[in-house]
């Protein structure tokens, strides 16, 4: 079981009933913690700081800012922490009274990126916390903080650097690993010195589970719906008939048996490893319902002329995005309403795209909550 790293709060409200955090304890003695990780997870630490996480480039950091920060003295909510690159951009653009709450699944996330904005954090700016943002109501009010007046909420719905480039976490078929893709379950919890989850043939939640014990047509619909991949029936028979001979149990067994089912120099190959590995870790970590979970309660939280702004990388993601936003364009409570900001959905130039190859499908979204004028 995961053991949440949380940074406390306690919320107070002075004579202008100005929101202000004073940090509490942790929960973890972060000093012991260095000695835990092994290294070839390459995740060493000196005096404290982590020396090889591998830094994530935020995609469409101006684009995302400019649209997000419009309030300089408010508070803002990132609930796809990461490395923080959007984080620590918010934190930069807002003065000493802005504050920022920052969500993350992954447990190795929250604590490097803890540990690298400590001085937000140490000025009552910056908040981590673990979690799903599907659960953004609940952990908001299990931490006590607050359930409104964010003038600015942003979800980047990418998988970060570290974790692409990380083998053991299993995400990618450029390294060899073990074949988990879990957002939320790194393999060994760097907040404590042991092994703190199930094996993967015992969780239903990894890729090894899909791809050793799902049947064929679950495995097939997979790839077609999240991958939309239009090889992915034949990739599906393949894999059923090679599991039946040996457990496929790493990112490079089924990297070959993925290739070994295409014709011999087939051109394609990259794209098609890609969207059967994009497949797997969306259908992993539930990712579609996690955002849909996510837009339904997000508009709540804002304030009169709040923003959200939302960066996808998938069709369907975006798809859902647009949607919801449409739909809220035509809600009105309260005396409030939304405005879709991007007519358009705003994408990388061609300099970033050749700086950072990894945006180039990236996709961004903005909607402001208004209030209504008669």
């Amino acid at each position: 079981m995961i053991c949440f790293l949380i940074v406390l709060v306690h919320i107070y409200f002075d004579a202008a009933h100005t929101v202000i955090w004073k940090p509490a304890a942790s929960f973890v003695n972060t000093n012991s913690i260095g000695t835990s990780i092994s290294r070839d997870r390459r995740v060493l630490f000196s005096e404290g700081k982590d020396t090889h996480y591998h830094e994530h480039v935020p995609v469409l950091l101006q684009e995302s800012m400019d649209l997000l920060v419009t309030n300089p003295k408010g508070l803002y909510l990132d609930v796809t922490l990461g490395y923080g690159g959007h984080a620590e951009e918010i934190l930069k653009r807002t003065e000493p009274k802005g504050r920022l709450v920052a969500i993350d699944r992954d447990p190795e996330a929250i604590y490097h990126t803890k540990r690298r904005l400590e001085d937000y954090i140490r000025e009552s700016r910056f908040f981590p916390v673990i979690g799903k943002f599907s659960d953004l109501l609940d952990l908001l009010k299990f931490h006590k903080l607050p359930m409104n007046d964010y003038s600015g909420i942003i979800a980047d719905l990418g998988t970060s650097t570290h974790q692409l480039e990380n083998a053991i976490r299993g995400f990618s078929y450029l390294n060899d690993g073990p074949l988990d893709m879990r957002m939320s379950s790194p393999l060994n919890d760097p907040f404590i010195s042991e092994k703190s989850v199930l094996p993967l043939s015992s969780s239903i939640n990894s890729a090894f589970y899909l791809i050793n014990k799902a049947g064929e047509a679950t495995l097939r619909r997979i790839f077609q719906d999240f991958g939309e991949e239009p090889r992915g029936p034949s990739i599906a028979k393949k894999i059923v008939e090679r599991r039946h001979n040996t457990v496929i149990d790493t990112t490079a067994k089924l990297r070959d048996i993925i290739t070994s089912s295409l014709p011999a120099g087939h051109k394609g190959k990259i794209k098609i490893l890609s969207r059967i590995f994009q497949a797997l870790r969306i259908q992993v970590n539930d990712e579609l319902n996690e955002l849909r979970s996510f837009l339904e309660v997000a508009p709540s939280l804002l304030k009169t002329n709040g923003r959200i702004v939302i960066i996808s990388y998938h069709s369907l993601e975006d798809r859902i995005t647009k949607r919801s936003f449409m739909g809220l364009k035509d809600t009105q409570i309260g005396g409030r309403s939304y405005k879709i900001i991007t007519k358009k959905c705003v994408t990388p130039t061609n300099d970033e795209i050749d700086k950072n190859a990894r945006s180039r499908s990236a996709k961004l979204r903005c909607i402001e909550k208004v209030k209504i004028i008669n």
